[in-house]
Parts: structure tokens; sequence; C-alpha cells
């Protein structure tokens, strides 16, 4: 759970710019200027690492870390669920092949 959550704070920048690419790819293939308004979409980036940086140069480091915590409240729960899940049917199996046929 801990690991799980570390590692979705850690790369919340990296899924900001892909999701910030989608967003600018999407309303350049349906021609929709972007916002719900008509408003256009507010960035405009050549590729991954020209995201990254422009992220940085005008909101900030912290312009990466927005919604990290909404990231690591999914990672925790989903976690434990996955661990839980894990442990129950690895005891099924491990008595399946323990069990006399």
């Amino acid at each position: 759970g801990n690991r799980g959550a570390l590692a979705g704070f850690l790369t919340n920048g990296l899924d900001m710019a892909k999701l910030r690419l989608q967003v600018q790819r999407g309303a350049a293939a349906t021609g929709v200027p972007g916002g719900p308004g008509g408003e256009t979409v507010p960035f405009r980036y050549s590729g991954f690492v020209s995201a990254l940086l422009n992220i940085v140069r005008q909101e900030g480091v912290r312009g990466l870390f927005r919604g990290a915590g909404a990231r690591v409240l999914f990672f925790v729960p989903s976690q434990a669920v996955s661990i839980g899940c894990f442990e129950y049917f690895r005891k099924a199996y491990d008595s399946l092949l323990a069990s006399p046929a």
C-alpha cells in the first residue's frame, strides 16, 4: 500500500504531462477548441519533454504534483484489495495442493 502510494506520488508529474498531451490531441482531433464554454486549450506542447518543461516553467514544480493527493488516495485502497485477494487465493491454492486426492 505504502509503496504504491509513494510510486503514485512520485510519478504524478509524468501522468500530468501525459494527460495534458491527451487533452491537447483530443481537442485537435475533434476540432473542439477545448473547453466547455468554447475557450481554447491553454497549453501547447510539442511532445512529452516539452510538456514537462513547460509545466515547470509556467506553474513551478508544484504544477507537476497537482492532483497527487487524489492519486495517492486511489492507490492505497486498490493496493490493499490486491494484496488481500492475492493472500486469499494463495492460501486457497496451497490448501488444494496439500489436500489428499
